[in-house]
Formats: C-alpha cells, sequence, structure tokens
C-alpha cells in the first residue's frame, strides 16, 4: 500500500529545526546548572578557607600576645631576683634598716625624695665621666659594700649642698656626688640625683 504524505516539506524541515533547537537548549541549559552548581561550590569552598584562615590568624594574634606577656613576666622574673641578689649581697655588707634610718635623720626638709635605689657595683657620676664607654665601672679593691643612688627635688642647691654634706658627714657613707637633672619644667624646684657608696659595717657579715 502506497501511502500519500501531503504534508509540505517544508513543515518537516522545521520540526525538525525545532526540536534540534530544544535539544540544544536543554544541553544548554544543563551546562549552565552545571557552571553555577561548580562556581557554588568553589566558592563555599573559598569562604570557608577564608574563614579557617582568619582563625588561624586569631589563634597566632592570642599565641603572640600570650608570648608577648610571658617574656614580660619572665623579664620581671628575673629583674626580681636581680634586685634580691643585691639586697642579699648588700645584707651581708650593710644593715639596710641602719641605712635607711641615717637617711631619714640626714635628708634636709627642703629635700624631697623621689627614688631610692641600692646596686652592688654602680658607678658614681664622676666614675662614669672618667670611664665613659666602659659598660661596668667597679669600685676599688677592698671596697665592699654596696652604691646608693638618691633621685629628688630640692628647694634649691644650697638644699643640695646640704644634703650631700650630711650624707660625706655620716660614717656610713663614702664618695658622695650629686648633680642636676632635667625636669621638664614641670617644676621650680631643683631636680637632682646623688650617689654614695655604702661604708661596710664592722661586725656584718663574713
Amino acid at each position: 500500500m502506497i501511502e500519500l504524505d501531503f504534508i509540505p516539506a517544508d513543515y518537516h524541515r522545521r520540526r525538525l529545526e525545532r526540536r534540534r533547537w530544544r535539544r540544544y537548549g536543554l544541553l544548554l541549559a544543563l551546562l549552565v546548572t552545571v557552571m553555577c552548581a561548580w562556581n557554588y561550590a568553589q566558592s563555599e569552598a573559598t569562604h570557608r578557607i577564608a574563614r579557617q584562615l582568619a582563625e588561624v590568624r586569631r589563634q597566632h594574634e592570642q599565641v603572640r600576645i600570650h608570648r608577648a606577656g610571658l617574656e614580660r613576666l619572665i623579664a620581671e622574673r628575673d629583674s626580681l631576683r636581680g634586685r634580691q641578689g643585691v639586697v642579699r649581697r648588700l645584707s651581708r655588707s650593710v644593715a639596710l634598716d641602719a641605712v635607711l634610718a641615717e637617711l631619714s635623720q640626714l635628708i634636709p626638709p627642703s629635700v624631697t625624695i623621689r627614688e631610692l635605689s641600692f646596686d652592688r657595683w654602680a658607678a658614681t657620676p664622676a666614675a662614669n665621666a672618667a670611664h665613659a664607654g666602659t659598660a661596668t665601672t667597679r669600685p676599688a679593691e677592698g671596697r665592699r659594700g654596696g652604691y646608693l643612688r638618691l633621685a629628688g627635688i630640692a628647694a634649691d642647691e644650697s638644699a643640695v649642698s646640704d644634703l650631700t654634706a650630711a650624707l660625706a658627714g655620716s660614717p656610713l657613707f663614702a664618695d658622695v656626688t650629686a648633680q642636676p637633672q632635667a625636669d621638664g619644667g614641670q617644676s621650680r624646684r631643683l631636680a637632682f640625683e646623688a650617689t654614695c657608696r655604702i661604708q661596710r659595717q664592722e661586725g656584718i657579715g663574713p
């Protein structure tokens, strides 16, 4: 039996083209969907890595802060140990309570002491000038004891002179020197620093 097709050939051609374009459209939509999904996955991975990196940086900063605090505490501990050693060595040569009691009697009323420190080996200002460039200036052999440094303010130069004269006249102190210090112009009184050697007291220590 012979079948006759009365549909125009152009209709069949257009229908085939429409089918072909539909397939192309589906493939293109599938490709776009896959690309969008891949891009989303990559974006999420990038954000996750960025968050992890920020967390690592935050932890590193905390570790750095804790390490700096630990180093500061270690430095303070070493400083305290050094000061304890100075006090122990001084205690074998001088009685600190006697030194402080003597100072309380020698300081004139017109002088205010702001800072007081002890040191086993400390150079006087004159010795510093004579030994400029050296790391440490030690007292002469046979001079046992420590050094006392006083920093404060006085009414005028005569008050500083009275203090140095009183220290020099005491049997506990020797090599007394004093020099003015800059105070930044915040006070009309005279800022000064005095240094003296503490004489070793007989009968104290080995």
